[in-house]
């Protein structure tokens, strides 16, 4: 962390960005942030992600970005997919 509501993130390709927590909402599982500076270099970044009980034992992890300009979507978008498509350590949870 690298204030109250700060913190410097490296992501698995070695790229590192600092994120700002806009607001926490418990009962719902959910918080939203906004990057402040990273390697898309985009004009505005908000981010929710929220933990959805599905059943006993079982979850969904939703994840909403909202990026400014709409072209940085794509770089985005292959960014995740290459994580998605990364190895995973053994014992890891799987991510479909």
């Amino acid at each position: 962390m690298t204030g109250e509501r700060e913190r410097t993130i490296t992501f698995f390709t070695g790229a590192v960005a600092t994120e700002l927590l806009i607001g926490i909402d418990e009962p719902s599982m959910r918080l939203a942030y906004t990057v402040t500076d990273g390697p898309l270099k985009a004009a505005h970044y908000n981010a929710a992600v929220q933990v959805i009980a599905v059943q006993t034992g079982s979850c969904r992890f939703v994840w909403a970005v909202d990026v400014l300009p709409a072209g940085r979507t794509a770089e985005l978008d292959r960014a995740r997919r290459r994580r998605l498509a990364a190895p995973r350590r053994p014992g890891t949870p799987s991510r479909a």
